[in-house]
């Protein structure tokens, strides 16, 4: 069952990833990539894509284990391919099944079928592939159970949902005492300093 706060993250991702989108495609659409659309395009969504990616790992599915990073970034652009496909289902079954274009239907009748099918039912289908497709492939892991220093709540362990820094950027790993080898070297020299 999906946590609350963990489908907010995710939509929250998700809106940002489509404003990165929007906005770089349009800066270099309307900039250096003018006579270029299509590779706007692609080029917007890589950037969206990697900023999209980043913020799933460290903030929406940060509470999963997690795999190995090249593994679960590949994983990652996977499922965003056959979502993005599955986004052109209902664009292609609107013009090319249903010929819903300007041949048959007229010019606002194709724009509008256009919407409906390729930002609304398009986006909508991409949207719950990612949803299932991140939680089952890319993030796996299981929500920890809470325990002494994470208690127990009626939608799960307590987490905060604000995005900070360290959620970006971890700090980095230490090692256990315990699994760190002495050195006796460096006893002995201390030892001596001290005799």
């Amino acid at each position: 069952m999906a946590r609350p706060a963990e489908l907010y993250r995710f939509a929250t991702v998700g809106l940002a990833a489509y404003g990165v989108t929007t906005a770089t495609y349009y800066l270099l659409n309307l900039t250096v990539l003018w006579r270029f659309p299509v590779v706007a395009l692609a080029a917007a969504t890589l950037l969206s894509t990697a900023f999209s990616y980043l913020l799933s790992r460290r903030w929406s599915f940060a509470d999963r284990r997690r795999g190995r990073g090249g593994r679960e970034a590949a994983l990652f652009a996977a499922v965003n391919a056959v979502a993005w496909t599955l986004g052109l289902v209902p664009e292609l079954l609107a013009r090319h099944v249903l010929h819903l274009e300007v041949p048959y239907v007229s010019h606002f009748a194709q724009q509008t079928a256009d919407l409906v099918a390729g930002l609304v039912l398009g986006t909508a289908a991409g949207t719950v592939f990612r949803w299932w497709g991140y939680r089952r492939w890319v993030f796996p892991g299981a929500v920890p159970a809470a325990g002494p220093d994470r208690p127990q709540t009626t939608d799960g362990p307590v987490r905060s949902t604000a995005l900070r820094s360290t959620a970006l950027f971890p700090p980095a790993r230490t090692v256990p005492a315990a699994a760190v080898r002495p050195d006796r070297r460096a006893d002995r020299r201390t030892a001596r300093r001290a005799s």
